[in-house]
């Protein structure tokens, strides 16, 4: 299969990913490499689709291809090592690798923005002011979760309310030049 699972395969194949870290903690768990072959090896109460689907989402993650390109070596699902990774797999390692962390960082850009526009949204902000004064938006953002007892979050996520008898996470400290504009009013 070429592209992207549908959404049902996705979610299943994360959690026959899941199944097989705890089944395999000493290879899959730890996002090694595995030998060539490894997944006719695999037993469990799986499909072949499925070995397929997950493996496919394991290989693609950053942890992987993380240790593919630094470690250079694969390990057999009992965690012993096994052969050595070659060179144009481990360049090819990380060619994906840097287009995975740039995939990342894209969709991290992607949630802030969104989570900014809500927040411009519930403020009821001119959103080209709003682009201006990046700082002031966000120091008035911060002050309003402040209020309501909440605490901002960085993934755009609804932040949820601490309960009153909780234990308060620490603050996450802010820049400095919002410092002290907090400070001054």
């Amino acid at each position: 299969m070429a592209g992207r699972l549908p959404e049902d395969e996705y979610q299943r194949a994360k959690s026959v990913l899941l199944e097989m870290m705890a089944a395999y903690p000493k290879s899959i768990g730890m996002y090694r490499p595995l030998e060539i072959g490894a997944h006719k090896l695999i037993n469990g109460p799986w499909t072949t689709e499925e070995i397929q689907n997950a493996l496919r989402l394991y290989t693609a993650s950053i942890a992987y291809l993380q240790n593919m390109v630094e470690h250079r070596r694969r390990y057999r699902l009992n965690g012993t090592p096994a052969d050595l990774v070659p060179d144009d797999q481990a360049h090819g390692a990380e060619i994906r690798l840097k287009k995975a962390k740039e995939r990342w960082t894209q969709e991290k850009r992607r949630r802030r923005k969104a989570a900014l526009r809500e927040i411009v949204e519930d403020l009821r902000l001119d959103p080209a002011h709003a682009n201006r004064n990046m700082a002031s938006l966000k120091l008035r953002a911060y002050k309003i979760f402040k209020k309501r007892g909440k605490q901002p979050q960085e993934s755009g996520q609804e932040p949820l309310a601490t309960p009153a008898t909780a234990e308060r996470p620490k603050e996450k400290r802010l820049p400095a030049r919002l410092r002290k504009k907090l400070e001054k009013n």
